[in-house]
């Protein structure tokens, strides 16, 4: 993404080789909520939004 000429947002699972993986890159972390079919029963977790400017 470094290389890029554009921009771009990735958003992915908040874990510790993700935030190593993209550690130049504007980061946010979110609270989000996995949910299956509207089941009605979801998971609370964080997930990562990088930006490249």
């Amino acid at each position: 993404m470094s290389t890029m000429k554009g921009s771009a947002i990735l958003t992915i699972n908040d874990h510790p080789a993700m935030r190593k993986t993209f550690k130049g890159f504007r980061m946010e972390s979110v609270d989000i909520n996995y949910t299956i079919g509207g089941a009605g029963t979801g998971k609370s977790r964080r997930e990562l939004i990088f930006q490249t400017r």
